[in-house]
């Protein structure tokens, strides 16, 4: 965390852009330590600091205006790229209130090739999953009462793979498989 902080000083030519690399540092942080942890009840408490991060970081990302990241210049720098990218993930563990909001930007930034469609269609998921309806992509897992990683519910799943190589996204097979999930159709 610190060490990709004092490697990444010199990026920090903006305010919007120094909130948005140390928001996503305590986002990715608290995920790893999730992710590297074994122990159920250490894993609750530390889910439970995971929406304390997330909950303050929307209040940072309301604040910012992606747009003037986008317009610093022209967004050709790697910097603007990897910053908006940074800020998309952030997005995406937000709420869906900031998810809706920024979608259409999202979606320019995939127009141009700033972002890829398969970033994209993780939003979508995320955004249909959240509104209690089922996913189009197959991107979005859930943890299940007694802690087994399932996949949520996907529209019209015979033709998923259809859907997921459209946009470079992988078969849905080889992707679950990656998570220990068999996939049945």
């Amino acid at each position: 965390y610190v060490e990709f902080l004092t490697n990444n000083l010199n990026k920090f030519y903006n305010k919007d852009v120094a909130k948005v690399y140390f928001a996503y540092c305590k986002d990715q942080y608290i995920r790893k330590l999730i992710n590297k942890t074994k122990n159920l009840k250490k894993i609750d408490s530390l889910r439970k600091i995971r929406k304390l991060v997330d909950y303050r970081n929307i209040k940072i990302l309301e604040k910012i205006n992606p747009i003037k990241i986008y317009n610093l210049k022209g967004c050709s720098s790697n910097i603007c790229k990897e910053t908006l990218f940074y800020y998309f993930i952030l997005v995406q563990h937000s709420n869906l209130d900031l998810m809706k909001f920024n979608l259409p930007f999202f979606k320019e930034l995939s127009d141009l090739k700033i972002l890829e469609e398969s970033n994209l269609a993780v939003m979508i998921d995320r955004i249909e999953i959240s509104e209690h309806r089922p996913q189009i992509y197959g991107t979005q897992l859930y943890y299940d009462n007694s802690n087994k990683l399932n996949v949520s519910e996907i529209i019209d799943s015979k033709n998923v793979n259809i859907r997921r190589s459209e946009i470079g996204l992988e078969p849905i097979e080889d992707y679950l498989l990656s998570f220990g999930i068999k996939y049945n159709k």
